[in-house]
């Protein structure tokens, strides 16, 4: 027996990682927490895992985004020690351009961080974690700083 078109649609949309209607691959996303990987799409439509070679790849730039972010805060903070040197009070406005860019840019990392991290997935949320723990131990070296979400 035929099935009628709004059926077929219902069925299809239920599968996630499945084609559209229109033969094109969509991107699967889970709103718990799950290992899913086939179909998974990374903040982009674009960046898609559909093999394990793509999941252990992209794994494996999520430690290096993530380990970088600390870098990042790293000379954030360097900036900011230096801007506030007496070396540099002919051009505080300039310091203040910077430690506003730098703040900028690490609002801007930390959110797209976070948006990887709201996928749910547990290959992605544990190379966030790697990643931070590589990038602490290599660029972490004040310990006055406290943990926050940017």
């Amino acid at each position: 027996e035929d099935m009628d078109h709004s059926s077929a649609m219902h069925a299809m949309h239920g599968m996630a990682g499945e084609v559209d209607a229109s033969g094109m691959d969509m991107c699967s996303m889970s709103m718990t927490f799950n290992w899913e990987y086939k179909n998974l799409c990374i903040v982009f439509k674009w960046w898609k895992i559909r093999t394990m070679q793509d999941l252990v790849v992209t794994c494996g730039l999520i430690v290096l985004l993530t380990a970088f972010y600390e870098k990042i805060r790293n000379s954030a903070v360097q900036g900011r020690n230096y801007a506030g040197s007496p070396l540099l009070t002919l051009v505080r406005p300039r310091s203040k351009i910077y430690n506003s860019l730098m703040y900028t840019v690490q609002v801007v990392y930390s959110m797209f961080i976070m948006l990887i991290f709201m996928t749910y997935n547990g290959y992605c949320i544990a190379s966030i974690a790697v990643g931070a723990f590589f990038g602490h131990l290599v660029w972490g070296n004040d310990p006055a700083r406290d943990l926050n979400c940017h």
